[in-house]
């Protein structure tokens, strides 16, 4: 296993675990902006992250209003991490650093839809989401 992901599923990790029902809250009263921030929203080398931010923000309103019983903790806790952290003004690449600079935020969002590619490919098929347009990796 690559040295690096494994840093970084301990980052996600980590990060889900730290999470409180505030930080949940807070997130979910502010899924309708941040939606709207993502219109439009690229990074370079993520092709479908738009789509897929979109996604984890359905997924974690869909939680957090107790719409969805079926989807393990973890994968709704990971998904919020992955939108707050999309979301901090600080991070690991400032996002303000040209081309690269959200680059970590889009690799968080992707690893943690891979993390759980089964459990969010249900939850997608369950609401005739296209999954294969979110999929953490393309198919043919």
């Amino acid at each position: 296993m690559n040295p690096a992901s494994t840093d970084l599923d301990e980052f996600i990790e980590s990060g889900a675990r730290r999470l409180t029902p505030r930080h949940l809250a807070e997130l979910a009263s502010r899924l309708d902006d941040l939606r709207e921030s993502l219109t439009g929203f690229t990074v370079p080398g993520y092709p479908r992250i738009e789509p897929q931010l979109r996604f984890l923000a359905t997924v974690v309103e869909e939680c957090a209003m107790q719409r969805e019983n079926d989807l393990p903790v973890t994968a709704y806790l990971e998904a919020a991490f992955a939108l707050l952290y999309l979301d901090k003004e600080v991070d690991l690449i400032p996002d303000f650093v040209g081309d690269i600079g959200l680059t970590d935020d889009a690799a968080i969002a992707v690893l943690v839809l891979a993390r759980h590619v089964e459990a969010f490919a249900r939850f997608a098929r369950d609401r005739h989401i296209p999954w294969d347009l979110i999929s953490p990796t393309p198919t043919a």
